[in-house]
C-alpha cells in the first residue's frame, strides 16, 4: 500500500513521542484509532452502496428483459434466437403443404353404368354402387345377374359330375 518499512515506521513513533509527548501520545494513538475505523466504515458504506447501484442496474435490465416477454415478445425472441433467417420456418410450412396437398383426395366421378345382357336401363339406375379396393367404383351385380351365375355354376357343376361318372365306367 503505502510501501512503508520497519525503520520509517520507527522515525515516525520516535518523532510523535517527541512532538506529543509522552503523556498525551496514548490519546493520540486512541483518536487515530477511532479516525481510522470511522474510514474504513465510510469505506465499506461507499463500496456496499456501489454494489447496490451495480446490482439495481443489473435488476433494471432484467425486469425490462421480463416486461419484454411479457408483451407477447417471448415467442418472436425464441424463433429469432432458434431460427435467425427463417428458413427452418419456411421448410416446416412448405412441408405442411405437401402433407395437405398429399392426403387431400380430389372428388371421384360417379362411374357410367351400363345394362348388363338382358337388363333393362332403368334397372341401371337403381343398382346399388361398389367401391372396389383400388378405389374405382363398379356397378353392384343386380339379383337377376346373381340368379343367372348361379344357374351357371350348377350346370358347370353337373357337367364335372357327370363326366367324371362317364370316366369312371371308362375305366372300370
Amino acid at each position: 500500500m503505502l510501501d512503508i518499512g520497519w525503520s520509517e515506521m520507527a522515525i515516525i513513533a520516535l518523532l510523535a513521542l517527541v512532538v506529543i509527548g509522552p503523556k498525551d501520545l496514548p490519546k493520540v494513538l486512541r483518536t487515530m484509532g477511532q479516525f481510522m475505523r470511522k474510514a474504513r466504515a465510510l469505506s465499506r458504506e461507499f463500496q456496499s452502496g456501489l454494489n447496490d447501484v451495480m446490482r439495481e442496474a443489473e435488476l433494471d435490465e432484467a425486469r425490462k428483459a421480463i416486461e419484454s416477454t411479457r408483451s407477447g415478445q417471448l415467442d418472436r425472441e425464441i424463433r429469432k434466437a432458434l431460427d435467425p433467417d427463417g428458413s427452418v420456418d419456411k421448410e416446416l410450412r412448405d412441408l405442411d403443404t405437401e402433407a395437405r396437398a398429399a392426403t387431400s383426395t380430389p372428388p371421384v366421378a360417379p362411374a357410367k353404368r351400363h345394362p348388363e345382357p338382358g337388363q333393362a336401363p332403368d334397372a341401371v339406375k337403381d343398382a346399388k354402387v361398389v367401391k372396389h379396393p383400388a378405389g374405382k367404383a363398379a356397378p353392384a351385380p343386380s339379383a337377376a345377374t346373381e340368379a343367372a351365375l348361379q344357374e351357371r355354376d350348377a350346370e358347370v357343376a353337373e357337367a364335372a359330375d357327370a363326366g367324371s361318372g362317364d370316366r369312371a365306367q371308362k375305366t372300370g
